[in-house]
């Protein structure tokens, strides 16, 4: 008797990858248009005063741009938009003259801050009040594809 072998992807499999893909661009695109709302500013915009709200000193460019998966071009553009606002600047890193960081401003500061807080109650909305009690599991799944995604980039 032959050995029954199982047909790849299965329809969880196929379902799951659709499901997460859907979410991913619907989420996106809701982020998107939640960071206009808090403050006339593009999601990865938001993105790049939040963490650099959590850095004291600034980052290299480099180093943001990696942090965010965003190209070094784009990075510049983007800190290029934020400088115009006010809300970001660059300064050359002590001992590296060569070496830029991007740093927030306070007044990008106080934009991020107000922005964080009604962007928190948007993710309650759409992302932690549906979840639930899977949170822990999503979130576990969920890491254990972005690590495969960045281990084969």
């Amino acid at each position: 008797m032959a050995a029954m072998t199982t047909v790849r992807p299965t329809p969880e499999e196929t379902d799951g990858y659709a499901a997460l893909m859907r979410c991913a661009k619907l989420l996106g695109q809701a982020s998107e248009r939640q960071a206009a709302t808090d403050g006339g500013l593009t999601a990865i915009q938001l993105e790049i005063l939040y963490v650099l709200s959590q850095s004291e000193s600034g980052l290299r460019m480099y180093d943001l741009a990696a942090r965010l998966n965003h190209s070094r071009n784009g990075m510049t553009y983007q800190i290029d938009q934020l400088e115009k606002m006010g809300l970001a600047k660059r300064d050359h890193a002590e001992g590296n003259q060569r070496a830029i960081l991007a740093c927030i401003t306070e007044k990008g500061r106080a934009v991020c801050q107000e922005a964080v807080q009604s962007h928190v109650a948007f993710i309650d909305k759409v992302f932690t009040e549906p979840v639930g009690d899977d949170m822990k599991t999503l979130t576990v799944a969920l890491n254990r594809v972005v690590a495969e995604l960045e281990r084969n980039r």
